[in-house]
């Protein structure tokens, strides 16, 4: 089953909406914590517990895109990673994992960042 992944830019005036859609977060068990991933964005957090990892996940994801917009290579790196640009949607199609960890969550995100 092939899932797409979708980041869609919206700009209103001073407001910019990034929203992510079905994106695929993985989990692990390492050691005692659990690692919540995504490959498609290379973002990675970890916790004790599953809840915790995704909180902290969706923290450093945050994180990520907001910093790449505001530096202006949110495009490139998203381009790095596999993703195709078309106007203000930017996705990817990810092959199905035939790995062991586990899908927690096809993560549905809206970040909205003012700017000055």
């Amino acid at each position: 089953m092939l899932n797409k992944s979708q980041i869609i830019l919206e700009k209103k005036g001073n407001e910019v909406r990034l929203r992510v859609l079905n994106l695929p977060v993985y989990a692990k068990r390492e050691g005692s914590s659990i690692v919540a991933y995504t490959p498609f964005l290379n973002v990675v957090s970890y916790a004790k517990n599953i809840e915790d990892a995704l909180k902290s996940f969706n923290e450093v994801l945050e994180i990520v895109l907001r910093e790449r917009y505001i530096r202006g290579t949110l495009n490139s790196g998203l381009e790095e990673l596999g993703w195709k640009h078309s106007q203000n949607i930017t996705q990817i199609v990810n092959k199905a994992s035939n790995n062991t960890d586990i899908l927690i969550k096809n993560l549905e995100k809206e970040l909205i960042l003012q700017l000055v």
